[in-house]
């Protein structure tokens, strides 16, 4: 899969899991998670706003 997001993304990025997953928690982000996309060979990575007061 790497090697169809260079070959098909205008610039050909391809990041590892984790590093997104920090990205998630440093925009605030928690309960950051990653899996599998069902029927794909994709996965995601998700999260939930922290609640602010």
């Amino acid at each position: 899969m790497a090697a169809e997001l260079l070959a098909t993304t205008e610039r050909g990025a391809c990041y590892e899991e984790g590093a997104v997953g920090e990205w998630f928690a440093d925009a605030g982000f928690a309960d950051v998670r990653a899996g599998d996309v069902p029927g794909t060979e994709y996965r995601f990575v998700a999260g939930r706003r922290r609640a602010t007061q």
